[in-house]
């Protein structure tokens, strides 16, 4: 397995359990970013479909399309201060 999969699917994973966090708590409004941009094209556009990750990321995919209250977006790793302190 490629390094880049492995992140990939650790971003994914990352993704799927915090959606499941703030739908338990009922968090509403809520915008999630990520600074890996191929999970979120996977989320948003399914630009990459048949990877290893397909399953967890149909389980975010579902969750995002059910709960409109999440919005998740792209931001770029340098502008991502606050994850890498």
């Amino acid at each position: 397995m490629t390094n880049n999969l492995v992140l990939h699917i650790a971003e994914a994973e990352g993704l799927k359990e915090a959606i499941k966090w703030l739908d338990n708590i009922g968090l509403s409004k809520v915008s999630i970013e990520l600074d890996c941009k191929q999970v979120v094209d996977d989320i948003t556009k399914r630009l990459n479909p048949g990877s290893m990750s397909d399953t967890i990321i149909d389980i975010c995919k579902t969750s995002h399309r059910t709960n409109q209250n999440f919005n998740i977006s792209f931001i770029k790793k340098q502008t991502n201060s606050v994850a890498h302190l």
